[in-house]
């Protein structure tokens, strides 16, 4: 089943829809098939337009490029299931079984980030390196009064009136107008409801996942230099503790900064993917 998608960050992208358990998961493939394959992975409340700065620049270097929405999210709405970590790992597996991806580099982004952590916790021999934007690692530790605050936020969210809730999360997550808008647009479609659910998924990421133990393939993490303190701080000590991860902070940034400062992410992207999944090989 596909249509001509219409979401201007996209094009030219051609959409399908994977039928899974409880939602159909709208994806978008463009590139050479035979090219190294880049998956890129969306937050919470967001959608593939994350990506909008990046399928340009990955598709004119001669990447294969894979976007998706999580179920729950733009177009892959609704669900039946609920919201969480374990069921939009099992949808990108069998996303990447579906287009016959034997592996791939995985682009995340905050609770994306999290997601292909995940699928390489499980099935390592898939993934050819991360590149994470804003994800610390899985059971990184958090400080307690942290962990009391993440508790509590879904709780917040609940109380908190609609109305301000909306006018307040774009903000939260950019301060660049048009990154703003996009935050605004994309969360339009989901109900306040959930919102809450989302972050609840969030929290049960950040607070009760198992630490992902040994890496072994090259990570990249990538932060603004406005990041969220505890995030940032997150970050640094990963890769402070293991040689695989290289951290790069990105001016002029924030939380979405590939999407704060698209052409200095894209540098970084690109010089990564050059060095681990070069096209054309070695």
């Amino acid at each position: 089943m596909a249509e001509r998608q219409t979401h201007a960050s996209t094009d030219p992208h051609e959409a399908r829809v994977l039928t899974r358990a409880g939602a159909g998961i709208h994806h978008w493939t463009a590139g050479p098939d035979d090219a190294p394959a880049v998956v890129l992975t969306h937050g919470v409340t967001l959608d593939h337009g994350t990506y909008a700065g990046q399928v340009p620049a990955l598709l004119e270097a001669g990447y294969r490029v894979i976007t998706w929405d999580l179920r729950g999210h733009g177009r892959s709405r609704p669900t039946v299931e609920r919201f969480g970590i374990q069921s939009t790992v099992d949808d990108l597996r069998a996303l990447l079984d579906e287009l016959r991806v034997e592996q791939a580099v995985l682009v995340g982004q905050s609770f994306g980030g999290s997601i292909v952590q995940e699928l390489y916790r499980r099935t390592p021999e898939r993934v050819a390196g991360l590149v994470l934007v804003g994800t610390p690692a899985l059971g990184e530790p958090v400080p307690w009064h942290h962990r009391v605050l993440s508790r509590a936020r879904p709780g917040v969210l609940r109380l908190w009136p609609e109305g301000p809730l909306r006018r307040t999360l774009p903000g939260f997550m950019s301060k660049k107008d048009s990154v703003r808008r996009y935050v605004a647009e994309a969360t339009r479609p989901l109900s306040k409801a959930d919102l809450v659910t989302v972050t609840e998924a969030a929290v049960e990421v950040l607070l009760d996942l198992p630490p992902l133990e040994e890496v072994r393939v090259p990570v990249l993490v990538t932060m603004g230099d406005t990041e969220m303190p505890m995030v940032a701080a997150m970050i640094r000590a990963w890769a402070e503790r293991d040689p695989q991860v290289r951290v790069a902070v990105v001016e002029g940034a924030g939380h979405l900064a590939n999407q704060d400062n698209p052409d200095a992410f894209n540098g970084i992207l690109l010089d990564f993917l050059r060095r681990h999944a070069p096209v054309g090989g070695p």
